[in-house]
């Protein structure tokens, strides 16, 4: 009898451990871009950076409540050249299925840049919008904007924007809504990409610029 039972144990170990390894080789992408995480928290090799296309997708795909933040392997300590990369080219291969800004605007008007090309706005609270590419199996998206000034470094910010959760819609972000006034007479510039702030992926738009007026009808001052 006692043997039979160490048998039907023996069995019964191999199968929990069987199902631990399929529980593990199960986790999704947030899981995994959430392990990488961990790991490096408690002193392990980092794992490799994700694609930008799979740390969106790992993002989209965490599950609610979030209450750990997926990072994809992008420290701040090892990745923050990245946030100073150029505009991304949509033909380099580490951009291959990623959401890429492409429609960008200033209070409604085109992105444009270079000393005659300025629009000066008639507002101390613009409002930016920029939409994304598609990107297979994204089901939303978490842009960070970044603005900012060589004379106004106080409001240089890198700032999220809407959560953008349909194809061809606007991610924005509105000063109004956030309760920042920029200063008149002063040059900004700005630029957004596809990951929030707290994964500083490159994958940038192009640097879009504007002047806010001497005086303004929001804030005649």
């Amino acid at each position: 009898m006692s043997r039979r039972w160490v048998t039907v144990g023996a069995a019964g170990v191999v199968f929990l451990v069987a199902a631990v390894a399929r529980a593990a080789g199960d986790e999704g992408p947030a899981a995994q871009a959430s392990g990488q995480a961990s790991g490096q928290a408690s002193g392990q090799a980092a794992a490799p950076l994700m694609s930008l296309a799979e740390c969106q997708v790992a993002i989209a795909t965490q599950p609610y409540p979030r209450t750990e933040r997926v990072t994809c392997g992008y420290p701040w300590e090892s990745t923050a050249g990245l946030d100073r990369e150029g505009a991304a080219d949509p033909a380099d291969p580490r951009y291959a299925g990623a959401a890429l800004p492409t429609v960008l605007s200033t209070e409604g008007m085109a992105c444009v840049n270079g000393e005659d090309r300025r629009p000066v706005l008639d507002t101390v609270f613009p409002a930016l919008s920029a939409r994304f590419s598609a990107g297979p199996g994204l089901t939303e998206l978490e842009p960070t904007f970044q603005l900012r000034s060589d004379t106004d470094p106080a409001h240089n910010l890198d700032q999220q924007g809407t959560t953008v959760r349909s194809a061809g819609e606007a991610s924005t972000l509105d000063f109004a809504m956030i309760g920042t006034r920029l200063r008149q007479g002063e040059t900004y510039r700005w630029r957004v990409r596809g990951t929030p702030p707290y994964v500083p992926a490159a994958g940038w738009s192009p640097w879009c610029e504007f002047i806010v007026g001497e005086k303004t009808s929001d804030d005649p001052s």
